[in-house]
């Protein structure tokens, strides 16, 4: 009792009682992905593990239905999960927070999203950290000057990065002049944004499932919004991503279980389904299936599972949004 002192609303604990877990605090992110529909974990898994390439791992847990914790074990590489996002699956934004020590990890707001912003049109002599803070304010929360992309005179755009608000409406352009100049219309381009709506701007849904088109009689067909509002960037390849998957036990705090629909405490790690993180993709498929530990008996079963998740998988390469068409659509 030495290290607690009563008070009346509660018990004190003193910093030096606190578990060994602040390491891994410091190393976690809590996230969601942007979407109505169930997400696929054990799919997910391997899909974002495989993208990302972590040098020492990662552990993903579901903290509660669609909320999940991510545990990485070097700083650089949460780092640059956080510098070159957002992340996305099934066209799906991944909506990140960092954990502080005291949080709750599951009852986390999830709202804002760290975004790169392409700023086109600049006039000549605009190309500067000042305007970019400005600009970048009067679209959200400015956090970032791209220095070593903007530092040539002639740059097609500057790029900064932001914090958005999710619930609000993207802008696509803004006005900008210098005292006594003239006004000059710049034009903005979003890097990894997912799914976006074209008639309302806001991003996780589509204009075919928009609530503003239901407020309408009948659908004129008329988007204020489009493809131009994406950024063309590089793909990047994903396969296999067991390799950089670590399943061991993150913490044995509470706050990182939920409670299920029988109200019984469920462990993300060690839940009812010991396959979820077994998608076996590409190559390592045929390795799976020949290994001697597999039942005989139960081979042809285990084949069969096989190829529907790499049906689902290949269904999963087309969902996108389409340049050139009426919001996203999978293809």
């Amino acid at each position: 009792m030495d290290s607690l002192e009563e008070d009346l609303e509660g018990l004190i604990i003193k910093d030096d009682d606190v578990g060994g877990t602040s390491n891994l605090v410091n190393l976690s992110l809590v996230g969601r992905f942007l979407s109505d529909r169930p997400i696929r974990t054990h799919i997910m898994k391997n899909r974002m593990a495989s993208i990302w390439h972590p040098g020492k791992g990662v552990s993903i847990s579901e903290l509660k239905p669609g909320v999940f914790l991510f545990q990485f074990y070097h700083p650089l590489d949460l780092k640059r999960i956080l510098d070159n996002g957002p992340w996305n699956f099934e066209n799906n934004i991944l909506i990140v927070s960092k954990i502080f020590e005291g949080d709750i990890p599951k009852d986390t707001p999830l709202n804002h999203i760290d975004v790169w912003v392409q700023v086109h049109n600049l006039p000549v002599g605009f190309m500067s950290q000042s305007i970019g803070v400005h600009l970048g304010n009067s679209l959200g929360k400015f956090l970032e000057y791209d220095s070593k992309h903007n530092t040539s005179l002639w740059k097609s755009y500057m790029r900064i990065h932001i914090k958005i608000d999710i619930r609000s409406p993207l802008q696509k352009e803004n006005k900008i002049k210098k005292q006594g100049g003239e006004w000059k219309t710049v034009i903005f381009k979003y890097e990894k944004i997912g799914q976006l709506c074209y008639l309302c701007s806001i991003l996780g849904h589509n204009d075919k499932f928009c609530p503003k088109l239901f407020e309408k009689e009948d659908d004129d067909g008329i988007r204020l919004w489009g493809p131009e509002l994406r950024a063309g960037i590089r793909q990047i390849p994903s396969f296999g991503g067991e390799q950089w998957l670590r399943e061991d036990n993150i913490t044995t705090n509470d706050n990182y279980k939920y409670q299920d629909n029988n109200h019984e405490t469920t462990d993300p790690t060690n839940d009812s389904h010991p396959h979820d993180n077994e998608v076996i993709i590409g190559a390592d498929k045929k390795r799976r299936r020949h290994e001697p530990s597999i039942n005989p008996e139960h081979q042809k079963d285990f084949i069969q599972a096989d190829m529907v998740d790499s049906n689902e998988v290949n269904n999963l390469t087309f969902l996108t949004a389409v340049p050139g068409t009426q919001g996203c659509q999978d293809l």
